[in-house]
């Protein structure tokens, strides 16, 4: 365990640390909500995020806010990963590009390719 004096300077160097590492940082909380006494931000309708293990999850509510119909292709690791879903998708594959978890809202088609 690290103790960390200076957490604003460490806040400041994570979006640099993540680039040497080839991690696409996530779509900024752009947009306020107020309500209950309190401020918050949060992200566009339409964006990506990476989890700490590695999963990366697309949301798009832009037209509809059920969700939005997405068919695309994800690049992973190098991996592709082609899905037909309505809203939400999310995936995380091992190491050698296989399909460890899906979640989806819609989910008519997935297709996980590890590269040769």
């Amino acid at each position: 365990m690290h103790i960390i004096s200076n957490v604003s300077r460490v806040l400041k160097d994570i979006p640099a640390l993540l680039a040497a590492q080839s991690i696409e940082p996530q779509i900024p909380a752009t947009e306020t909500m107020e309500g209950f006494g309190h401020v918050s931000r949060f992200p566009p309708a339409k964006g990506h995020a990476r989890l700490l293990d590695g999963t990366r999850i697309e949301v798009s509510a832009q037209n509809d806010g059920a969700g939005d119909v997405m068919a695309s292709t994800l690049n992973i690791n190098g991996h592709e990963v082609s899905y037909d879903a309505v809203g939400v998708i999310g995936v995380l594959l091992d190491g050698a590009g296989h399909l460890e978890a899906l979640a989806a809202g819609g989910l008519k088609n997935s297709n996980a390719r590890p590269s040769p």
